[in-house]
This record gives structure tokens, sequence and C-alpha cells, in this order.
């Protein structure tokens, strides 16, 4: 990225909205966006939660 480029980072923290909406995400941060990088721990900390919403957990 040349010097002076904006670069943008989203943090999705849910399973559902990352399978369903990372594709749109990434198409309106095109410009300003190199990939998208899965984290294990945001996905763990996210079935934890809506475990313990559901109260299975």
């Amino acid at each position: 990225m040349p010097r002076g480029t904006i670069r943008a980072a989203a943090l999705i923290e849910t399973i559902l909205a990352a399978a369903f909406e990372m594709d749109e995400i990434l198409y309106e941060l095109r410009e300003h966006a190199r990939g998208a990088q899965r984290r294990v721990a945001g996905i763990t900390s996210s079935a934890q939660s809506s475990r313990s919403a559901t109260g299975r957990g």
C-alpha cells in the first residue's frame, strides 16, 4: 500500500454475521482491505456466548 493510504479493519464477533456478511464487508472495504482473517479466539468466545444465551452452557 502506498504511504498515506487508509487501511481498514473490521472485527466481527459473531459466527453467523461473519458467515453471511463478510463478502459484503470486504466489498465495501475493497479499496482499503487486502484480505480477511479468521481469529479462533473470537469464534470460540462467540460460540460460548451463544450457548450461554440459550441456556446450553
